[in-house]
């Protein structure tokens, strides 16, 4: 066996020795476990706390606050008031200028969603700093 070989020889045995040294005393270090609660989504579960009617008028409030929406009414305004200003006269059915069946209509909207939208709001508001203050005194 030549010089060489035989310090390989040596070191590789004074490899493995050390190794086993160095996981022995690995596993003698004291692991300090961290115990705490699993993370919560507290939006999720304040979601997940509403009624019902309480979903209805978030859905609501999601909906009627986009632009998609106000092109509806925009268009429907639009047409309606078109048609029975300019349309042919015995085929107009709210007479300008009053337009009452028109006005009659938009009120009945604006009626249903506006406290709909307001406790849709409420609930939204309520999602953030509620969510937040309860994290916080979980804590």
């Amino acid at each position: 066996m030549s010089d060489r070989e035989r310090l390989l020889d040596e070191l590789g045995h004074g490899m493995v020795e050390v190794e086993h040294e160095v996981l022995d005393t690995v596993r003698r270090i004291p692991h300090f476990a961290h115990e705490h609660p699993p993370v919560r989504n507290v939006n999720q579960e304040f979601a997940e706390s509403f009624t019902t009617l309480e979903r209805v008028a978030m859905f609501i409030t999601e909906r009627v606050g986009t632009f998609g929406f106000f092109l509806i009414v925009f268009t429907w305004s639009v047409l309606w008031l078109g048609w029975n200003t300019l349309g042919p006269r015995g085929m107009r059915f709210d007479a300008a200028p009053a337009f009452v069946l028109w006005l009659f209509i938009s009120n009945l909207i604006q009626i249903t969603l506006m406290p709909l939208i307001m406790v849709g709001q409420n609930l939204q508001g309520g999602t953030r700093s509620s969510g937040r203050s309860r994290t916080t005194r979980s804590t």
